[in-house]
């Protein structure tokens, strides 16, 4: 049951009496209103400050990704070499052969033309089968080529 909307314990009525009454509180509407939309507009802008900021911070943060990862492959070389030098002169040992031809082994059944790079292929190919934009095909072959023509194993020339 809805008597009145107004809560009689917070808000005392007030009576307006005439068009001047009337229109400053038009004008004090007009202020209130007003300020609002500043205040709206102010937070307007600090949301896309904020939005421009995480861009940025989004390219900083996969930039640092990468340079993380050129900084230990470059490490993992140094440690390679460090390691090298430390076992030269040495024999090699039984378990370091055997690793050896296990890697061997690896790497030409991956180069087999009849097992995993038919299939690869055979992947991409249905891949951009399902992509509609040429450019977006053109930079997937590019991603594939160069993932599937990388060299996984380290050859050492000692």
């Amino acid at each position: 049951m809805k008597i009145n909307q107004l809560d009689f314990f917070r808000l005392i009525p007030v009576p307006m009496v005439g068009f001047k009454e009337l229109l400053r509180r038009l004008k004090v509407q007009d202020q209130m209103t007003k300020q609002h939309q500043t205040r709206l507009d102010i937070i307007s802008e600090d949301i896309s400050e904020l939005q421009k900021n995480q861009t940025t911070t989004m390219a900083k943060i996969a930039q640092y990704k990468r340079k993380l990862m050129d900084l230990s492959h470059r490490t993992l070389q140094v440690l390679i070499k460090q390691e090298i030098q430390r076992k030269s002169g040495y024999a090699i040992q039984a378990d370091e052969e055997q690793l050896r031809v296990q890697l061997d082994t690896i790497q030409c059944e991956l180069n087999a033309p009849t097992q995993f790079k038919v299939g690869i292929y055979r992947t991409i190919v249905l891949e951009f089968v399902s992509l509609q934009k040429e450019e977006l095909c053109i930079l997937a072959f590019i991603k594939y080529f160069v993932l599937f023509n990388q060299n996984f194993f380290f050859k050492v020339d000692s």
